[in-house]
């Protein structure tokens, strides 16, 4: 959450994680001592210019008791910061409703300390709250039948009841307003919450039967490959045959075991947390590169590094990985041979607003009607794809669990550039 002198003000500069409803209600407490606060310092002025005294102590309890609520609210101790408050609200507002001859607006506070108390205590201990509102209704019920002054009565001029009266009155509306509007807020967003996780569990649940079902398709026609290619090899008496068998045998293997190697991706990318270490660029390109030395026309292909030479970044060294894994090796496998040199470049660059990776190639390219469908699962924009479909799925998952984003730039016949883009203030 973004900081303002407000929040620093309420909360402290001391690092906290809380949900959402969790901080809205420690703001929420912290508004309402800054508010007996106030009200304490400004009944002191108003009795004062009316030349009424006696009841100083009674304002400086409440500014007391509002700072320590306040301060108790600051240092984390929540709960003891809302009985300490409402214990004060109902105390003090009795004190005054008791001994109110004109019968005035003052218990209308009553309804205030009532709400605060479900406001503040929640459903959690909705006992407390349950028990101060209860407490709220019956020192009304006493203060208003029953005939036990605290404070001594006395008479007071038209204008200073009408300053009262209007004080009380505006106090009472705004607090009711704004725990209202608390109450409700919290609601809403924790209903959009449980809608968002619910179409959240919608998409899992889609993508897991379709993932499910073409992962299977996916495993089991280098399976029954390989097993039509053990009978070819049973039947077979010539060598030179017998070797080809066993060459394409290896080849569904390593089939099946890079669509492995991307099923781990993926599980490993939603359970697994960020780590953001300090890495050298330049050496994690290097280390991806090499590991695909084996793939097929590999030595047809030049490498280019942008910037060259040693460069760091501070960010997940096994996600970046993934997603450097799964670009360049989109690229070899959809180089072009007709073309006389064919190109891949790693370009990264960073400013202050973001930093970013682009994997550029002078390879088939991909038509248009394709772009917007490339990251979705088991997607294959080529028609004799030798993928899985699943490479450019989970760079962006990757890309979204690292806070970026991913797209793509490409003219078929003439190469593809995607760029993982990071904005600053979500860089790992």
């Amino acid at each position: 959450m973004r900081k303002t002198w407000f929040r620093d003000l309420i909360l402290g500069k001391k690092e906290r994680i809380l949900s959402d409803a969790n901080y809205k209600n420690v703001i929420l407490r912290g508004l309402l001592a800054l508010v007996g606060l106030s009200v304490g310092v400004s009944y002191i002025f108003i009795d004062h210019s009316n030349e009424i005294y006696g009841n100083e102590p009674y304002y400086i309890a409440t500014i007391i008791v509002s700072l320590a609520a306040f301060f108790l609210n600051r240092a984390g101790k929540y709960k003891i910061a809302s009985i300490t408050f409402i214990s004060l609200l109902n105390f003090i507002v009795f004190l005054f409703s008791a001994s109110d001859t004109y019968r005035s607006v003052i218990y209308i506070f009553f309804v205030v300390t009532g709400l605060t108390a479900f406001a503040l205590f929640g459903y959690k201990d909705r006992k407390l709250a349950l028990g101060f509102s209860s407490l709220s209704l019956v020192l009304f019920l006493y203060s208003y039948w029953g005939d036990h002054a605290i404070v001594p009565k006395r008479v007071f001029t038209e204008e200073y009841l009408q300053i009262n009266f209007t004080v009380n009155f505006v106090v009472a509306q705004i607090t009711s307003i704004a725990i209202v509007y608390f109450l409700i807020d919290v609601n809403f967003h924790s209903e959009k919450q449980i809608l968002a996780k619910n179409d959240q569990l919608a998409k899992a649940n889609a993508e897991l039967d379709r993932f499910v079902y073409s992962a299977s398709h996916d495993l089991r026609a280098p399976l029954s490959s390989i097993l039509g290619l053990v009978r070819v090899y049973d039947l077979s008496d010539s060598e030179t045959e017998k070797k080809t068998v066993v060459r394409l045998i290896q080849d569904r293997v390593n089939k099946m075991d890079d669509f492995i190697s991307e099923i781990l991706d993926y599980s490993k990318n939603s359970r697994l947390d960020i780590v953001r270490e300090t890495l050298n660029g330049q050496a994690l390109v290097t280390e991806v590169i090499d590991g695909l030395r084996y793939s097929k026309d590999f030595e047809k292909i030049g490498f280019d590094v942008e910037p060259p030479g040693d460069f760091t970044l501070r960010t997940d060294p096994k996600r970046l990985r993934v997603i450097l894994n799964n670009l360049i090796t989109n690229s070899l496998k959809y180089h072009d041979p007709d073309k006389g040199r064919s190109q891949i470049k790693i370009i990264f660059r960073q400013t202050e607003q973001f930093w970013s990776v682009t994997i550029q190639d002078n390879g088939v390219g991909i038509k248009p009607d394709h772009h917007t469908k490339i990251f979705d699962m088991f997607y294959r924009a080529h028609e004799n794809s030798e993928g899985s479909g699943l490479g450019l799925y989970i760079v962006k998952e990757v890309a979204e669990r690292m806070g970026g984003a991913v797209s793509v730039e490409s003219e078929f016949g003439k190469g593809s550039a995607f760029t993982v883009l990071f904005p600053e203030n979500k860089n790992p």
